[in-house]
């Protein structure tokens, strides 16, 4: 069976180099909506691991205000954890539908981001 492209991709995903401990700091994901997922203002989901701290997830519709253009970028915030220094590993997760498993055509995009040294 062949793999199946998603509606909604993950084009990048960037956050700070380094970070102060105890910090905030956004990690900025790049998505990108076809075009008859952007008319339609599909709902969206997207989840961001920071490894070591809690996760961080962003929900809508396409054309929200989170995402009024086809490719628009979605900052996430976080907090550096206490115990430094630290290394942190990026990994984002975009899902269709608003909840429960995608179906079957609705690809999932799954991109990681650069690591981020706290201190």
């Amino acid at each position: 069976m062949p793999e199946l492209a998603p509606d909604l991709v993950i084009s990048t995903v960037t956050a700070p180099l380094v970070v102060g401990c105890g910090t905030v700091f956004n990690v900025d994901v790049t998505v990108t909506a076809g075009d008859e997922e952007f008319e339609n203002g599909v709902a969206y989901r997207l989840f961001v691991l920071v490894n070591g701290l809690p996760l961080g997830i962003k929900t809508g519709n396409v054309q929200d205000s989170s995402w009024p253009a086809a490719t628009s970028t979605i900052s996430v915030p976080f907090t550096a954890g206490p115990l430094c220094p630290a290394i942190y590993s990026v990994t984002a997760f975009l899902l269709e539908g608003p909840r429960g498993i995608p179906d079957a055509d609705d690809a999932p995009s799954v991109a990681i981001g650069n690591p981020i040294l706290a201190l």
